[in-house]
């Protein structure tokens, strides 16, 4: 291994099938985790503007604000967006009863 956590998993992943295995955690561990960032993720989708939360995600994701340039921003403001569409069409699905809800 090089020492480099993401030289790491890229080792892993055609070793193993399960992300907490690829990443090297425990089961439990991830799940907790995974709740966690879902949850924080969620935060951050709702902030009702989508450049502060485009700034939000940058800051989420460990991205120092010194580093954001326009197209950085742009990038995170483009995932926000994309994120809000699809989850804003999974609802409308869900409300007019053509996807599980669950």
């Amino acid at each position: 291994m090089s020492g480099c956590y993401a030289d790491e998993v890229l080792e892993r992943i055609d070793k193993y099938s399960k992300i907490y295995e690829v990443l090297g955690l425990e089961k439990e561990e991830y799940g907790e985790r995974a709740k966690k960032s879902l949850k924080e993720l969620s935060d951050i989708l709702r902030d009702g503007s989508y450049t502060r939360a485009g700034l939000k995600l940058l800051d989420w994701l460990g991205i120092d604000k010194r580093e954001v340039t326009p197209d950085v921003l742009i990038k995170a403001i483009m995932i926000v967006k994309y994120a809000v569409s699809v989850t804003n069409r999974l609802q409308l699905l869900k409300w007019r009863g053509k996807v599980e809800k669950g």
